[in-house]
């Protein structure tokens, strides 16, 4: 019942979220048009890619490993911190680095003039996902839907506020990108700060786990965040503005995977503590649910965007229709990567979680350079799909060699998984439970 709890609490934030998001990005493409869409998508993605190298995974790190030892939260806490401090330098070398790259062509279509601004939010991006893993280790979801209402809830707030006041253009969404990311930083390390009394412990051996563990799955977190952005990336290179901004539309299909992330995210903390087989069958479980909640949720918005997309951000992004539909199958077959990642992050092999981001982007990219220069926004959706698919496949394959189950136990739902859902909805409403079936 926990579980259930924890998931519809992240999944109703998460919806909210989303709701601002769309809201956002429906302003935007009406104000700004695909071009200057374009020029705001790449603008911000190199300092996000930036924000997870910075982060060195530790979020992750002590999600699961105080999750595993929750007396040791408070030096866990303060080793990552010590760690993020010290890595401040590394940073700064980072961002002059991006710097002289959209100065020297890499991201050519970057407003040079905002540009550095955005890259200023990385160290309170890195913050916000400390203060997030520390959450999630504790359980203590409400703590981590409050950090997460601050990146993305707020943001598309200050965006709206900002685009259609004082600064209608790229520099109304960098500087909502450093508000909200301040405000997210402050209050999760606050937070963090309050749940270990104010006193975190500085121990070598937790630093050393720490980096172990971060070490270990900061190539995949960062290859997975690569792909995630692969198309935009692709074309941010490849093609030229106009073509980004449409595909930023088309792109809004990955945000089906919402679902998933609540699972995910909800299981993190029964996963890391329990024994095996309870452990592959709670994984089990939440893969089957990510997977039909998924199909569905696909199935709606492929029927409804052909009116829907155009009603909502106009004439010009008509041509996002087709990459979207592509887009939609890739988000299916990647529903059940978060759950398979939080089992191989539980079982200690966070390394196969990278091995799978890197069989991701070696597709999409091989695929991406053959389809984007003819194809355009559709080739680029093609390859991120294809993708996406071979990473789920490796993670399954692991998890299979792993825990034993069998395919079938990761995709086709049973009767029982109904009665399960049934009681936890109701449970989670405050509503009888006791005429639903254990």
């Amino acid at each position: 019942m926990g579980v259930a709890k924890r998931s519809l609490a992240t999944l109703a934030t998460q919806l909210v979220c989303l709701a601002l998001a769309f809201a956002s990005a429906i302003v935007l493409a009406r104000v700004l048009g695909p071009e200057k869409k374009g020029v705001v998508t790449v603008t911000l993605l190199a300092p996000a890619l930036a924000a997870v190298l910075f982060r060195l995974d530790l979020g992750s790190a002590v999600q699961y490993l105080a999750g595993r030892k929750p007396e040791c939260l408070p030096s866990y806490a303060g080793a990552a911190l010590a760690i993020l401090a010290a890595s401040g330098g590394a940073a700064l070398l980072a961002t002059l680095f991006l710097h002289g790259a959209v100065r020297g062509g890499l991201f050519p279509e970057a407003d040079p003039v905002w540009f550095p601004w955005a890259l200023a939010g990385v160290p309170l991006l890195a913050l916000a996902d400390l203060s997030l893993g520390t959450a999630v280790s504790e359980g203590r979801m409400g703590r981590y839907n409050a950090i997460q209402f601050c990146l993305g809830g707020l943001f598309p707030v200050l965006v709206l506020a900002l685009v259609l006041g004082p600064l209608p253009d790229v520099g109304g969404v960098v500087v909502a990108l450093l508000a909200a990311s301040a405000a997210g930083a402050l209050l999760g390390t606050a937070a963090t700060l309050r749940a270990i009394d104010g006193r975190p412990r500085l121990e070598g051996a937790r630093v050393r786990e720490l980096l172990s563990f971060g070490g270990r799955s900061l190539p995949g977190t960062a290859l997975n965040t690569a792909n995630v952005s692969i198309g935009i990336l692709l074309l941010g290179c490849l093609s030229d503005a106009r073509t980004v901004g449409i595909y930023s539309i088309a792109a809004l299909a990955e945000k089906l995977s919402f679902p998933a992330v609540a699972l995910k995210l909800a299981i993190v903390a029964p996963v890391a503590s329990s024994p095996e087989p309870e452990r592959s069958r709670l994984v089990a479980l939440a893969c089957r649910v990510a997977l039909w909640l998924a199909i569905a949720g696909a199935l709606v918005l492929a029927a409804a965007a052909p009116w829907l997309l155009p009603a909502l951000f106009g004439e010009p992004f008509r041509p996002a229709l087709h990459p979207f539909w592509i887009l939609l199958t890739g988000q299916v077959a990647i529903s059940i990567a978060g759950p398979l990642t939080s089992y191989l992050g539980a079982s200690n092999r966070p390394g196969l979680v990278s091995v799978a981001a890197a069989a991701n982007l070696a597709v999409a990219v091989g695929l991406g350079i053959a389809l984007v220069p003819e194809y355009g926004a559709a080739g680029a959706a093609w390859a991120a799909s294809a993708g996406y698919l071979a990473n789920t496949l490796v993670l399954a394959a692991a998890f299979l060699a792993l825990s034993h189950a069998r395919a079938r136990d990761l995709a086709l739902l049973r009767r029982e998984d109904m009665a399960i859902l049934a009681r936890s909805i109701r449970g989670a409403l405050g509503l009888r439970v006791d005429t639903i079936p254990p």
